[in-house]
């Protein structure tokens, strides 16, 4: 049973290996007012950094 513990434990490690860069798009309907309009403000602003 320890064993077994240890053995997910470490297989688990693996999969938490640092993330490679990813592009990763939105898409929000009318993105004029409202919370749609902050969303695609501050998307905007994170592709300008």
């Amino acid at each position: 049973m320890k064993a077994t513990l240890i053995a997910t434990t470490a297989l688990l490690g693996l999969g938490a290996a640092p993330a490679l860069s990813q592009t990763v798009g939105i898409s929000i309907p009318a993105a004029t007012h409202g919370w749609a309009g902050a969303l695609n403000f501050h998307a905007e602003r994170t592709v300008a950094r």
